[in-house]
């Protein structure tokens, strides 16, 4: 059974300096938010094995190949499969557990485009 994962089109965020780094700022300086840049766009789905905080992203098994990227995993696969929407301009993540049985992971472009849509499970 297949299952697609979607990820936000877009985020917001909001970025400041460390208290540290304001002290260490001269009086002439300011922090300001650069609110026409505080959206960030989809940029790619990456697949991890194990929670993304630790680093481990997978290479497509058809890493050099025109075809839309796909990843396989073993069936005694030892570790959960994660996947992780990232944005551009941004250090956020939104990031999600898949579920145990997944063997196959591919990702989905909009129409031609190389514009990310979604990534399908089964």
């Amino acid at each position: 059974m297949a299952a697609e994962y979607r990820c936000l089109n877009s985020i917001e965020t909001q970025q400041t300096l460390s208290a540290k780094l304001i002290n260490q700022l001269n009086a002439d300086w300011e922090a300001m938010p650069d609110a026409i840049n505080a959206h960030q766009s989809l940029e790619n789905i990456q697949v991890y094995d194990g929670h993304p905080r630790e680093g481990a992203a997978l290479v497509p098994d058809n890493e050099d190949s025109r075809e839309e990227p796909f990843w396989t995993f073993p069936k005694d696969q030892k570790r959960r499969i994660w996947i992780a929407c990232i944005y551009s301009q941004s250090i956020v993540r939104l990031v999600k557990q898949l579920p145990e049985a997944v063997k196959k992971c591919t990702l989905k472009y909009r129409g031609k485009s190389k514009q990310i849509d979604r990534i399908l499970c089964e």
